[in-house]
C-alpha cells in the first residue's frame, strides 16, 4: 500500500485531529485525517484486529464535497457509498466496511477565491460576472451575494469547469455595501469569500432608491401634464 499512502498523504501537511470524527460498532478502530495543500482532507481508518466491522465518519466543514475511496494496493478511486448530509452541510459516511485493509478517503475544498469584476453601482440592472474563481465548483451550483440577511440571488448561472463559473447579478434597489460571495453546490458543499463584492451607492446608502423613485414620479407627472396639454389644445381647435 506504500505507493498509495505516498500519493495520497505524502503531499499533506500534517494531521487534522478536529476535521473528522470515527466510530465502529466493536473497539479496535485507528483511524486520522490529514489537511492537503489545497485545503481538502485524506482520511485512512483500519481496525487493529482485523474484525469485520461497519465505519461511520462523521466531517463536519461544510466547503468539503465529492468523498471517493481509493482502493489501497491500486490506487483507484470509486464513489462513496452512504454518503449525506446534516442541517449545517456536514458531511456523514456511514455503513462502510471496514477491517485490517485500510480504509483510504479523499475531499476535495469547495473555496472561491476572486471574483471578476468585484463591484458594481447601486440599481445598475444587471452585471456580467465573467470569472468567478476557485475549486471544487459542481455542475448546477448557485451564485448569491449575502449581507446582513439580504440575498442577491445570480442568473443564468455557467458552470464553466470545477474552477470558473460566470453568472449575471441585477442590483436595481439593493442595499449598498461589502457582500459575501456564496457558491452552493447541489449535493450541499458551499464556499464563502467574505466581503468579495461591493455595491456602490449613488446617492448614500438609504437614499439612492428615494430619489430614483421620485424622479420616476416627477417623469410620470411631467408626461401626464404633457399629455393633457395637448388634448386640451386638440379640442380648442
Amino acid at each position: 500500500y506504500y505507493s498509495t499512502f505516498m500519493d495520497v498523504f505524502g503531499p499533506a501537511s500534517g494531521l487534522a485531529p478536529g476535521a473528522a470524527s470515527f466510530s465502529c460498532v466493536s473497539p479496535g478502530l485507528e483511524a486520522h485525517a490529514f489537511r492537503l495543500p489545497d485545503g481538502g482532507l485524506a482520511l485512512a481508518a483500519w481496525k487493529a484486529d482485523d474484525a469485520t466491522d461497519t465505519l461511520t465518519a462523521y466531517v463536519p466543514d461544510p466547503s468539503l464535497a465529492d468523498p471517493v475511496l481509493v482502493d489501497p494496493a491500486s490506487g483507484a478511486e470509486s464513489p462513496t457509498p452512504g454518503v449525506s448530509r446534516d442541517e449545517a452541510g456536514g458531511i456523514i459516511l456511514s455503513g462502510l466496511p471496514i477491517g485490517k485493509t485500510p480504509v483510504i478517503l479523499r475531499l476535495d475544498k469547495v473555496a472561491v477565491t476572486s471574483v471578476t469584476p468585484n463591484q458594481a453601482y447601486q440599481h445598475s440592472f444587471a452585471m456580467t460576472i465573467d470569472d468567478l474563481a476557485g475549486s471544487g465548483f459542481q455542475p448546477g451550483a448557485q451564485v448569491r451575494l449575502e449581507m446582513d440577511g439580504k440575498v442577491i440571488s445570480a442568473y443564468g448561472v455557467n458552470v464553466v469547469s470545477p474552477a470558473q463559473i460566470t453568472c449575471t447579478v441585477g442590483f436595481f434597489g439593493v442595499e449598498p455595501g461589502a457582500y459575501d460571495v456564496v457558491v452552493i453546490n447541489p449535493d450541499g458543499s458551499r464556499a464563502k469569500l467574505e466581503d468579495g463584492f461591493r455595491v456602490i451607492s449613488l446617492c448614500g446608502a438609504r437614499s439612492g432608491t428615494a430619489l430614483l423613485a421620485t424622479g420616476l414620479m416627477l417623469g410620470l407627472v411631467s408626461a401626464a401634464g404633457t399629455l393633457r396639454l395637448r388634448r386640451s389644445r386638440r379640442k380648442r381647435s
